[in-house]
């Protein structure tokens, strides 16, 4: 029975979208496109769900714009400063590596990089490395994903996350080699409607190396009650 709708979006920089014609990567900015996007599709309110940075942007929003989240999925999100991410600051230095970006792209190291995300063997086959590497040559998205990084900076999350009023699930997977899972707790304290699943043997990424486990997490909160 498949009784939701879902929509799924490449913020500007991402995927197909492309660069902003704004230049503006902030996170107030990613906030401002995603109201605009419910507004064009005629969505009052919505069961949100965000990924990592997506996670970040999708607490951002829930704290933004509360009328418009029934629910709020985090999975593996970003926003606590760790080493070398200070609050209220963009970074000085970036990685050379990362500086290099703009101008090369070379496919080994990708997949050296995207290695830490997944801890299922076999998860990361040569075809989901090409499909990131082609979407990474796209005009503009290499600049776009290094103004993102240049323009990023973190709030203290603690108030912020206090006036979420919707339900939110931390689904994790318990072997995340990007955003540990002991973070989750971090969350949880900050939150004041929230529950935590942790996927056992699981990266970064849970809705490609559990696609079926997740889904079933996810559906069940969903379904169910809003107090946890």
């Amino acid at each position: 029975e498949n009784r939701f709708r879902v929509v799924a979006l490449d913020l500007p920089g991402f995927g197909l979208t492309g660069p902003d014609p704004t230049g503006d990567y902030s996170d107030e900015r990613s906030v401002a496109v995603l109201v605009a996007l419910l507004d064009r599709l005629g969505i009052g309110q919505a069961a949100v769900v965000g990924s990592s940075m997506g996670g970040r942007i999708a607490w951002r929003f829930a704290a933004a714009e509360p009328a418009r989240v029934s629910k709020l999925v985090l999975m593996a999100p970003d926003g606590f400063a760790s080493f070398g991410r200070e609050y209220g600051r963009a970074p000085e230095r970036l990685p050379w590596l990362m500086r290099l970006l703009p101008y090369t792209a070379p496919k080994p190291l990708l997949e050296r990089t995207m290695r830490n995300a997944y801890a299922v063997p076999g998860t990361l086959t040569d075809a989901v490395v090409e499909r990131y590497h082609a979407m990474l040559l796209a005009p503009g998205v290499r600049r776009a994903i290094l103004d993102r990084v240049l323009q990023t900076r973190l709030l203290q999350p603690e108030p912020i996350l206090a006036t979420i009023r919707a339900p939110v699930l931390l689904l994790w997977g318990e072997r995340d080699g990007a955003v540990p899972a002991t973070h989750a707790a971090d969350y949880e304290r900050a939150l004041r409607d929230a529950r935590i699943v942790i996927l056992p043997g699981i990266g970064h990424v849970p809705m490609e190396e559990a696609p079926e486990a997740s889904a079933r997490v996810l559906r069940a909160f969903l379904d169910g009650e809003t107090s946890g």
